[in-house]
């Protein structure tokens, strides 16, 4: 477990628990979500005030022992919030060639009483009447679910047109999305 500290609250934590920034050769801070870039990284929490933070108290230039090109706390955010989104639409892509996914109404709604329902996704954009009928039957089957995204942003992560409801059927995708989701909702302020 490689251990890193936050820029911004000075805490300790495992690197997956933490958003990696990198210094590209211009001197620019780039998120790197996936922690898949070259070169010495900086961290922060994924937590609206650590990035703040780390911005305000000079922690990005400090980690990169430079002066850097550090944008705003507003479009920093607004970065790490598009990567988290990315993420989260790959894995739903990634479910639906695992053949992970059910989508549509009735299939959504069958699939909702198996054993086997893990998540269900609502676009935000769904018709009220139905989302209502298939939340209740998420609640009613004890499956999480969140809204998320509008129908088309759903259809072209599945290879559809448009898609106002998933249900994931693996437990491994669900419970990494859960996360994902999860922490874009906290840097995005809805916790």
């Amino acid at each position: 477990m490689a251990e890193r500290t936050c820029t911004g609250c000075r805490s300790g934590y495992d690197k997956t628990e933490l958003i990696r920034y990198v210094c590209d050769p211009s001197g620019r801070l780039l998120v790197d979500y996936r922690h898949k870039l070259p070169g010495r990284g900086a961290y922060t929490c994924i937590d609206l005030d650590c990035i703040a933070s780390a911005i305000a108290r000079g922690g990005f230039s400090r980690s990169f022992k430079q002066s850097i090109a550090i944008p705003e706390a507003d479009a920093l955010i607004q970065e790490v919030i598009g990567n988290l989104r990315s993420r989260i639409l790959n894995l739903i892509g990634m479910s639906r060639k695992a053949g992970a996914i059910v989508s549509g109404s009735n299939s959504v709604l069958q699939e909702l009483v198996k054993p086997t329902a893990a998540l269900l996704i609502v676009a935000t954009d769904a018709a009220p009447g139905t989302a209502e009928k298939i939340l209740n039957r998420a609640r009613g089957a004890d499956v999480p679910f969140f809204k998320l995204f509008d129908k088309q942003t759903l259809g072209s992560a599945v290879g559809r047109d448009e898609r106002s409801h998933l249900v994931l059927t693996n437990k491994k995708f669900a419970g990494n999305l859960i996360l994902e989701i999860n922490r874009l909702k906290k840097v995005a302020g809805e916790n």
